[in-house]
């Protein structure tokens, strides 16, 4: 036992020993080795500097085609509202204009009527001295034409007579049935005083006196009726008493037949009013040809399909305004006329003793002298049948 233990203790000894060089050994190899790797192969600043720059430039070429991706986009978004937005104005301007031919296709359309109603308007207008206008009279009467050129010529004998402001807005307030009576009244002397003007005139016993007091009457008859037409038309009707226009057409021919055979005219005062309604039809012959081509050159203008620019709706305008003038001249050319021809029937033609029977024997209407004319033109100035004995035969 003691020989192997002897034996065995060195090798023991001897493996350990080894054991102990071999780890020194590998501890010096792994010391190294970290040495080396500490010191050898630590990164250099220069290789980072370039490397960080080169990522640097990378970033920012992606961050350039970004934004130059973004500005294509932005300018074909922008492109694309712009063309949007030119297309909304040019429909506005396409709105806008055809907006204001309508307009003005209205508007002609407006003044086309409105010159077409003032045409069938039949009275005249009387000019100044404060007579009440023509539009407003009608609107208030039934006047035919020839009774509103009497009813001017009585305003314009009434502006002669200069009545005062007072007089003027004491006769505004007059009640109607002081106006009834009134003309009651004067209807009522101017009849009474025919009687003996006219037996004055056969016998010529009194006939200045007579005539001066019938003249006095008519004169103011002719006033009242003057003053009525200029400063309260709507009460001509009411005051005159059952109308003024005639009723129907067969009675309003015996009534003016009537009219015209309690005047008794002579052969040249027969003669006078055949040349005053020549006169008359030849200028309103000329007149309606005059008024008939303006019309159909503005229904020319008026009827086209459209005006394709406002400088052709503003050409069109300017033709019917022109045309729109020209008519209103003719349609005063032709009360004009009417007033002339009334008054060249009234005041020259007739006397006084005719005037005053025309007042009374027009009742109840206003003496119209253009129909008066018509009848002369039919059946003379003596009816071979007396309207008054037919009518009677027949009662």
């Amino acid at each position: 036992t003691a020989t192997a233990f002897v034996t065995l203790g060195p090798v023991d000894e001897f493996m350990t020993l080894r054991r102990r060089l071999s780890g020194s050994r590998e501890l010096a190899e792994s010391s190294t080795q970290s040495e080396d790797g500490a010191h050898g192969n630590e990164p250099d600043p220069g290789e980072d500097a370039g490397r960080l720059r080169d990522k640097n430039k990378k970033a920012q070429a992606r961050y350039r085609a970004k934004l130059r991706n973004q500005r294509i986009i932005t300018y074909r978004d922008h492109a694309k509202t712009s063309l949007d937005l030119d297309a909304a104005r040019s429909e506005n301007q396409l709105l806008t204009h055809t907006n204001d031919l309508y307009e003005l296709v209205i508007a002609l359309r407006q003044e086309a009527v409105g010159v077409l109603e003032a045409l069938t308007e039949p009275s005249p207008e009387p000019a100044g001295h404060g007579i009440r206008s023509r539009r407003h009279i009608d609107s208030t009467t039934q006047l035919s034409a020839g009774q509103a050129a009497m009813l001017h010529t009585a305003c314009s004998l009434t502006c002669r007579d200069a009545a005062s402001e007072e007089e003027i807005l004491a006769f505004k307030h007059v009640p109607i049935g002081n106006l009834v009576s009134a003309w009651i009244e004067l209807r009522s002397r101017l009849a009474d005083a025919l009687q003996p003007a006219q037996a004055a005139a056969v016998s010529g016993a009194g006939q200045a006196a007579n005539l001066k007091e019938l003249h006095s009457i008519l004169q103011a008859g002719l006033n009242f009726l003057g003053r009525l037409g200029c400063y309260r038309p709507e009460l001509i009707s009411v005051v005159m008493g059952e109308g003024l226009s005639p009723q129907p057409e067969t009675n309003s021919a015996l009534h003016w037949q009537n009219v015209l055979a309690a005047l008794k005219l002579n052969s040249h005062q027969e003669a006078e009013l055949r040349l005053t309604r020549d006169r008359l039809v030849e200028g309103t012959c000329k007149l309606h040809a005059k008024r008939r081509a303006i019309l159909e050159e503005l229904g020319h203008s008026i009827g086209v399909a459209g005006a394709r620019s406002v400088h052709e709706a503003c050409r069109i305008s300017l033709e019917v305004q022109a045309g729109t003038s020209v008519l209103r001249a003719t349609v005063e050319a032709e009360h004009r006329l009417h007033r002339e021809v009334s008054r060249a029937l009234l005041l020259d033609t007739l006397g006084p003793t005719q005037q005053a029977r025309l007042l009374v024997a027009a009742h109840p209407f206003l003496p119209d002298p253009l129909m008066l004319l018509d009848v002369v033109q039919l059946h003379g100035a003596h009816p071979s049948i007396h309207p008054v004995t037919e009518m009677s035969a027949a009662a």
